[in-house]
């Protein structure tokens, strides 16, 4: 081929070139710790050229395209791509190929021309006769075929196809050839020359095979960030009086050949600002394209999806038939040195062993009463961790406890002997607590039902101090009730959390992201295209905890349904955007996972779920106020325990923070993506 492309030191009209730049500098990082990546790089692509970018790994090439798409600003010098500045939103001129696949291994190749051809605003039918000719072209496996079982070599010609799709003005390639045989090379590069000469479409490619560099209208060396040689293949050669390629690149790498100085040229002012769209904020065949894709990735993985759900009302189950109950089958030692019967009649005024009828109430489902001779056999037993307590009557229980309801002087020794022993192991706080209230109320009742028996009102050995019933809750609270609130809140938002940076990330991870804002996606749009699928998924999500909660555990409900839901359902919105924020600052599925594990805990134990955060530090009781589930668990518990409804401060400032926190996250969303480019 000829090369009629002729790049002089200064060209005279920036907007002849499909592509310029001068003076590009790239940094990554701050002080010490900053990286260089380009280094006042000028470049210099003439429109319906092909443009070869060689250099070695690692020496900017991809930054360099990268800033040329519009994924990444230059830290410094200018840039002019298509007659402007670079933009995203240029996307429907540019075509991209990266070094990767970058397409959803899940869908077939049809599915994924489909989504490609809606985002750059083709009809079906248009996609279907690209596709055909596409595939005659590259010689690609069948439509239906799924992209993750195909070769390498096929899986790149797919890719290379969804570049072509849409018949762009500018073509970016990185490593277009490689693993394909050499017939369907030499295809490729007819087509390429073809639609050069006949449609002027720009080329900019990076490759490894510098006999393929020969057939490019302009070759570009980079070296450590800097374009050190930009000229015709055979410019060079004669500059250089060799033969080959080979040789040349060897004399300027070796002779260290530094840029030459190019003027710097009069750019127009939209070339160092940032460009907004004067479009519609949202596209509605490009959200069209993007729901249409989110949903049938996650038909595609319907077995993760199913278990997203299963896991919170796994979640549920477990903390239902685990926390709160009352413990049951508590072994308990007594030693009743007063008689050995274990068998009475009938509670009676003056009966003679009162002993057995208080051990008779004790006697129920929640102790296992084991009887011992002596006292310290059973404390033995307590100290070996065999039993929770040992329960010690002494001999002459019933007429000391008779004498001492009887009478107001009664002797120190009478006291002792009225007196029923008790001793724990404190090792369990819940435990201990349950046994003290239950022992408690079982000698009240015993001795109530005794006094009644005798005629006596049992008020009269009552503790003056009276409780009520309950203006809010129940008489007999459980920990159920108490923690169920921040269950619900805690599920809802770390689910939703988990979801929306899982998808993200993977799609990221996968090349589709960037190969989808290359086309023009903005993140609002896709933001919005992950919000409309997952806000469905969410709803179920969050849902379906509660009704295995009111269905199965029998969850109190004093308040509104609807305030219930609106709660759970703002928690789990709040963690979509949460997720959003950490896929947005973290590369890796596995950093994300620490990090919402490293959430997890801190949010537990600080949102009052697990114990109140009036018994908290005063420092930490101030700081877990500002949490996203603090204040919102309490205006749930308010809702379901109090009845109370949105005109309550306590039940509405819940939403307020929950809503609150989610512009925090999707600001700091904002901000990541903002400094990623």
């Amino acid at each position: 081929m000829s090369n009629s492309f002729e790049l002089t030191p200064v060209e005279k009209d920036v907007t002849q070139l499909a592509v310029c730049v001068r003076g590009g500098c790239k940094v990554y990082g701050r002080g010490v710790n900053a990286a260089t990546v380009l280094k006042s790089i000028d470049l210099n692509v003439p429109t319906g050229a092909i443009y070869g970018l060689l250099g070695a790994s690692g020496c900017g090439k991809t930054t360099l395209l990268s800033c040329i798409m519009g994924l990444k600003n230059l830290s410094s010098g200018d840039i002019w791509v298509l007659g402007g500045p670079p933009s995203l939103k240029n996307g429907n001129k540019i075509g991209y190929m990266p070094q990767q696949i970058s397409l959803c291994e899940g869908f077939t190749i049809r599915e994924s021309m489909t989504y490609f051809g809606w985002l750059a605003g083709l009809s079906s039918e248009k996609i279907e006769e690209r596709a055909h000719f596409l595939m005659r072209l590259l010689d690609m496996p069948p439509i239906d075929s799924t992209i993750g079982n195909l070769s390498g070599g096929q899986q790149r010609r797919v890719s290379f196809a969804t570049a072509l799709l849409h018949e762009p003005e500018l073509l970016i390639l990185d490593e277009p050839t490689v693993g394909l045989d050499p017939i369907l090379r030499e295809s490729i590069w007819t087509y390429l020359l073809e639609l050069t000469t006949n449609k002027s479409v720009t080329i900019i490619l990076t490759t490894h095979y510098i006999d393929e560099a020969h057939r490019a209208d302009v070759i570009g060396l980079m070296r450590n960030g800097v374009i050190i040689s930009e000229e015709a293949p055979q410019q060079l050669l004669t500059k250089f009086r060799v033969n080959t390629l080979e040789e040349v690149f060897y004399r300027i790498i070796i002779t260290k050949t530094e840029p030459s100085v190019t003027k710097r040229l009069r750019f127009p002012q939209t070339a160092r600002e940032t460009t907004t769209s004067n479009g519609p904020a949202l596209n509605k065949h490009v959200l069209k394209a993007l729901v249409w894709k989110n949903f049938l990735w996650m038909w595609k993985n319907i077995i993760t999806i199913v278990s997203i759900f299963v896991l919170p009302i796994a979640s549920v189950f477990v903390f239902g038939s685990c926390i709160g109950r009352s413990p049951t089958g508590l072994t308990v030692a007594i030693v009743n040195r007063e008689t050995e019967v274990r068998t009475c009649d009938l509670l009676a005024c003056h009966d003679k062993s009162l002993s057995c009828h208080f051990l008779r109430y004790l006697d129920r489902k929640a102790l296992n009463l084991v009887y011992y001779d002596s006292e310290d056999e059973a404390i033995w037993a307590v100290r070996n961790g065999t039993l929770y307590a040992s329960i010690v009557i002494k001999e002459n229980y019933t007429e000391s406890i008779e004498y001492r309801l009887r009478n107001r002087d009664v002797a120190d020794f009478l006291i002792d002997q009225s007196t029923i022993d008790v001793f724990c192991d404190y090792t369990v706080k819940d435990i201990v607590m349950y046994l003290k209230k239950y022992i408690y109320t079982s000698f009240a009742d015993f001795i109530g039902d005794y006094l009644e028996a005798c005629e006596i009102s049992r008020e009269t050995v009552a503790v003056p101090l009276r409780f009520n019933g309950p203006i809010y809750g129940q008489s007999d609270p459980n920990m159920t009730d108490f923690a169920n609130p921040g269950v619900i809140l805690t599920l809802a938002f770390f689910m939703a959390a988990a979801l929306t940076a899982g998808i993200t990330l993977i799609e990221r991870k996968e090349g589709v992201l960037e190969r989808t804002m290359v086309m023009g996606v903005t993140n609002l749009e896709i933001a919005m295209g992950h919000f409309v699928c997952q806000f469905g998924l969410m709803l179920l999500q969050s849902m379906t905890p509660l009704l295995v909660l009111f269905y199965f555990f029998e969850l109190t409900l004093n308040g509104s349904v609807a305030n219930v839901i609106t709660l759970t359902v703002f928690s789990g919105f709040c963690g979509m955007c949460a997720g959003l924020s950490i896929s947005s600052n973290f590369e890796e599925e596995r950093t994300a996972a620490y990090v919402l594990l490293g959430m997890f805990l801190p949010f537990v134990l600080l949102t009052g779920m697990l114990w109140p955060i009036e018994g908290m530090h005063p420092f930490l009781r101030f700081f877990t106020s500002f949490l996203p589930l603090t204040i919102p668990a309490e205006s749930m518990r308010s809702v379901l325990q109090r009845g109370w409804g949105l005109s309550r401060p306590t039940v509405y400032n819940g939403l307020i923070v929950i809503n609150v926190w989610a512009l925090i996250f999707l600001g700091i969303s904002y901000l990541g993506l903002k400094f990623r480019r």
